[in-house]
């Protein structure tokens, strides 16, 4: 505690300060301006984001120095994968390698106003590294699905999409990993015992990694095979709604057809 004495300090504050932390919120909120998204059921994708931050916030108790790291790690990748599917009715209308490099591509730009909004124009190595998972998770996740489709090509369920989800994120996360360790060594210029170290590791890193991954998507998926109106759009950007009776989509959903 200061002395009671001592001057005070005067900090001039701003409102606008607190707007680079928005950032991703506000592109989340935007999403939500499309018209295809003027409908309650849209608003279901808050579930999962729900569900991330609460199960996260207990975890976070447990990481100690390193909560906001993965806090913003986190963050991130639950907001990116809302705005995914918030969009992929307009990337659906794409052929299959524009809908690749689009949502790539917007997977890339989240992770950059992740950058800005948690740290402003201050960028360094943990910041570097942040986006290197971020962009990791981002390839992982989209080959995964454009994977998983071959395999759910004559029939599709959420345990079986799922699964080959799991499977397939796993191996282009090892894949990722081990390109990463190379690059790294050939900026680093030199190959050791050390380094010999990480590569062997790499698919132990690869594995761990594609699993919570796979656990910050899982909300989603089971919020897109709960939802008729989500499951639509996946079906749409998978070409496989041609499988689907059409009956299917006739049942109950989880929110009522009422546009806003």
């Amino acid at each position: 505690m200061g002395s009671a004495q001592s001057v005070p300090v005067m900090y001039d504050w701003k409102l606008y300060y607190h707007f680079p932390s928005l950032i991703l919120w506000i592109a989340l909120l935007a999403c939500f301006v499309l018209k295809e998204n003027r409908n309650l059921r849209a608003l279901v994708v808050i579930i999962p984001i729900i569900a991330i931050a609460a199960i996260w916030g207990m975890l976070s108790q447990l990481t100690g120095s390193g909560a906001n790291t993965f806090t913003q790690l986190v963050s991130t990748l639950m907001i990116a994968a809302a705005i995914l599917w918030l969009l992929s009715e307009r990337i659906s209308s794409y052929k299959p390698a524009g809908m690749f490099i689009i949502s790539l591509v917007l997977l890339a730009a989240i992770g950059f106003l992740s950058m800005f909004s948690f740290g402003g124009l201050n960028f360094g190595q943990e910041n570097l590294w942040i986006l290197i998972f971020q962009f990791i998770w981002a390839v992982a996740l989209l080959f995964g699905i454009l994977i998983t489709r071959y395999f759910c090509r004559k029939s599709i369920s959420g345990v079986s999409f799922s699964f080959w989800l799991l499977l397939w994120m796993t191996v282009v996360s090892n894949v990722m990993m081990f390109i990463t360790m190379m690059v790294t060594f050939a900026f680093v210029g030199q190959f050791n015992a050390k380094y010999l170290i990480f590569l062997i590791v790499v698919p132990v890193y690869g594995i761990i990694f594609a699993i919570l991954a796979y656990l910050l998507i899982l909300p989603y998926l089971i919020l897109t095979f709960k939802s008729n109106f989500y499951k639509k759009r996946l079906l749409a950007c998978l070409r496989l709604a041609e499988f689907v009776k059409k009956e299917e989509f006739s049942q109950t959903d989880i929110s009522e057809n009422t546009n806003f």
